[in-house]
């Protein structure tokens, strides 16, 4: 319920001043955030947010204040559970949390940008959920044979080594994703994503051919990696300096790179796009109520604030209706319609994208969702049509106009050259 006599009292300077979350406690955010999150128009997104506000403050819950499962899991607490590390991060947490609320607010008022930042968040776009879908991408495939498979499984140290961690000298992670330098030319090497990773290779090579428009991210130029093989000096490069421009290309990769979705949400969400799933209702809040500064306490007494217009109060409750519903309820905001979201969804399935085995090339192919949408405006526009509604315009539409007589022009013509004389 919204603020009443205390609220209605405020000066204007004040209340404009003081944003309406700026002291909740981190109990309050908590609930707040989760109110707001469940408002969330789109389902994915309801259930990610839910999932992501629970999390992040699970992260920084005490480790003598945490529940009996939690203390199971983390028996080695780490640095920042313990409770001096906790008070000290507190304001800074707080902060980004009061900012993930007004954004939450703004994407359920309608607003265009806050609404489109929750759903790239909650489809991997950005944010968290991006980096859980590149993990899998990180895994490499079963081994065919038999015998590299029984060395993996034992873990024989001299076959898990990669061609780039024997030839830098290094065990790092990151060197594990390549093949062995090839030679381009007479000074430069190229270095691929290694064949151990097809989906990471097939998501590298797509991502630096399509350059989708609206992309928060930068567009991944490159798809692999030309180094040069000597120094301004001629001479071989340092094994040091060749280590390090693989890791800065491979971390290049990863924060460029638009990771697939799973193959049933992708689905989902292209079926949404493209109108063949209806969008589910919206459970929306309702309106809230004020009660007149000198008025009772009974619950009779509380005025809507959707009846302020109506009533004999509005004279003096107007300025305090503006000003409770500038926040929660700006002017400028849309009206979040089937067609409003199908919008959205068609912006954003444009920026997602799919993993496909072809079994013909016998490799994975990746399936964007502008060629989703392109077959579907295509086969919209390939349906017969009457030709009696076209008849008599050109192919532009246009009506054609009529033939000019070129005699009465000559004539035209001879008339003014007589006159000139």
């Amino acid at each position: 319920m919204l603020p009443t006599t205390r609220l209605l009292s405020a000066t204007p300077r004040k209340l404009c001043g003081t944003p309406p979350n700026e002291h909740l406690s981190p109990t309050q955010l908590c609930r707040a955030l989760l109110r707001e999150a469940s408002y969330l128009p789109d389902q994915t997104a309801r259930e990610y947010f839910h999932r992501f506000v629970l999390w992040r403050f699970r992260s920084y819950q005490p480790i003598d204040k945490a529940s009996v499962w939690f203390r199971e899991i983390n028996q080695k607490p780490r640095k920042r559970l313990l409770a001096t590390n906790i008070d000290l991060r507190a304001s800074e947490k707080l902060r980004k949390g009061r900012q993930a609320l007004s954004l939450l607010r703004r994407a359920n008022n309608g607003e265009l940008e806050p609404l489109r930042k929750v759903l790239l968040a909650a489809y991997g776009r950005t944010g968290r959920r991006r980096h859980e879908l590149i993990k899998p991408l990180l895994q490499p495939t079963i081994p065919e044979n038999s015998d590299a498979l029984e060395a993996i499984m034992k873990g024989t140290p001299g076959n898990n080594k990669k061609p780039l961690q024997e030839l830098y000298h290094d065990d790092s992670r990151v060197l594990s994703f390549f093949d062995a330098p090839k030679g381009k030319s007479a000074d430069k090497a190229e270095i691929r994503i290694s064949k151990e990773y097809p989906q990471l290779d097939a998501v590298i090579q797509a991502n630096g051919q399509y350059r989708p428009s609206g992309n928060p991210r930068q567009t991944l130029r490159s798809t692999s990696l030309t180094a040069p093989t000597t120094n301004i000096w001629g001479r071989p490069m340092p094994v040091k300096r060749a280590k390090n421009m693989v890791k800065e290309w491979y971390k290049n990769a990863m924060e460029k790179m638009l990771p697939p979705l799973p193959k049933q949400e992708w689905d989902r969400l292209h079926s949404l796009a493209l109108g063949d799933i209806k969008c589910e209702p919206i459970s929306r809040r309702s309106l809230g109520t004020v009660r007149p500064e000198r008025a009772s306490r009974e619950p009779g007494s509380e005025i809507p604030l959707g009846l302020l217009e109506q009533s004999d109060l509005a004279s003096e409750l107007g300025l305090a209706k503006r000003r409770l519903l500038h926040g929660l309820y700006p002017p400028n905001r849309n009206r979040i319609t089937p067609r409003f979201m199908q919008r959205l969804y068609q912006d954003v399935a444009g920026l997602c994208c799919k993993l496909v085995w072809d079994s013909g090339w016998n490799k994975w192919t990746v399936v964007w969702g502008s060629a989703a949408a392109k077959e579907h405006l295509r086969r919209v526009w390939s349906e017969p049509v009457e030709t009696d509604l076209f008849a008599g315009v050109d192919e532009r539409g246009r009506l054609p106009k009529p033939p000019k007589n070129v005699e009465l022009l000559q004539n035209e013509a001879d008339l003014q050259h007589k006159e000139s004389r």
